[in-house]
């Protein structure tokens, strides 16, 4: 499988790099725009991202409306991933345009199902709903992908109302539904999506319980998967941080940072990643690592226009209040700031250094 994988992937962009290196951006543009999601499912996210950019800029001005909207909403869609908010939000409501004037109504509608999701991950829920309705409104009976998709916004959107309940019952019903149709990956997030609405309901040893069993499903096909397993190794520090399960929250962090800290098209997790493993320091008394790594990721989330959903919140808040009481500001001032100016990789080392050391966590 994987030789044909590499086979495969070689004709592929032996075709992309001939249409674009011959004029015929538009011609290597149509099945770019086809294969969508490939690039992240064989680990090369970064090359994916670079080559829907590549092809955007070269597409010939005469080119279908509906192929410009895909192509820009599928480079939003790889910001997403990223953690790069902001520009999957511009990318995907310009997507979302040349949808509606192309009278596409397959590339409209996944530039909406993009856009929502963008959005939401914004904090923008209003814009999120909007693009959710007309979604919906969209939608036939036999448009079946669609409607999971629209199940999934839905889900997701009324899970960061606090509907938690709704959300939850939501997200079993769209699991169920993707595994009885086979679709692997799709369960997959949404088993991870369950454990966060399990988290919201305060029900996080259930949480733990799904991430890890969705964990562990995974490793069989860690290339596959490997964004959606840095996302829920992330969310997983963070239920075993708040159930104080600190000893595990730290083997699970120096896991997910020795396999992912170095891999840039996973900034965005990675981040999110530090900001729990902060907290698991300034539980153990490490406050100045816990200041200097808290500094850097409330830095890079803020760049990146990542909005912080009921998790990450939870973990922030309790991360604020314990070193406030612990440190006054005047004590913060400069290793927050130091924190702040760190690279990705400076923040990554010295996490790991904590990680390295002997623990009396329980």
């Amino acid at each position: 499988m994987d030789r044909l994988i590499a086979i495969e992937l070689e004709d592929l962009r032996a075709a992309l790099d001939w249409g674009i290196a011959n004029g015929e951006a538009k011609l290597a543009s149509e099945p770019l725009a086809a294969v969508g999601r490939y690039w992240l499912s064989v680990a090369l996210a970064g090359e994916g991202y670079e080559r829907f950019a590549n092809a955007i800029e070269r597409l010939e001005d005469d080119a279908p409306a509906s192929l410009r909207s895909s192509l820009l909403t599928w480079k939003g869609s790889y910001a997403s991933d990223f953690g790069r908010i902001t520009e999957a939000c511009d990318l995907t409501s310009e997507g979302v345009r040349l949808g509606r004037a192309s009278g596409d109504r397959t590339a409209l509608a996944f530039a909406l199902i993009e856009e929502s999701n963008a959005m939401r991950q914004a904090g923008r829920i209003d814009d999120a709903a909007d693009a959710a309705a007309e979604l919906e409104a969209l939608i036939s009976s036999e448009d079946r992908w669609l409607a999971l998709r629209a199940l999934q916004n839905k889900a997701a959107l009324v899970g960061i109302r606090g509907e938690y309940e709704t959300s939850a019952r939501l997200t079993q019903e769209l699991r169920d539904k993707h595994r009885a149709l086979g679709n692997r990956s799709a369960a997959v997030v949404s088993g991870l999506n369950l454990a966060e609405s399990e988290h919201a309901l305060g029900k996080t040893e259930r949480a733990v319980v799904i991430a890890q069993e969705t964990l562990a499903d995974i490793k069989s096909a860690p290339t596959r998967f490997e964004r959606i397993s840095v996302v829920g190794a992330s969310n997983l520090i963070a239920y075993l941080v708040a159930l104080d399960r600190l000893t595990e929250a730290r083997a699970t962090a120096r896991e997910l940072l020795r396999r992912h800290g170095s891999d840039a098209v996973h900034f965005g997790q990675i981040t999110s990643a530090l900001e729990h493993l902060a907290l698991v320091l300034a539980l153990r008394g490490d406050d100045a690592r816990a200041v200097q790594i808290a500094a850097h990721a409330d830095a890079t989330l803020r760049s990146l226009g990542f909005e912080r959903e009921i998790t990450e919140k939870a973990t922030r808040t309790r991360l604020d209040v314990l070193l406030a009481e612990r440190l006054q500001s005047d004590q913060r001032t400069a290793p927050e700031a130091r924190g702040a100016a760190m690279s990705r990789e400076e923040a990554v080392a010295l996490a790991l250094a904590a990680l390295e050391e002997p623990s009396d966590c329980v």
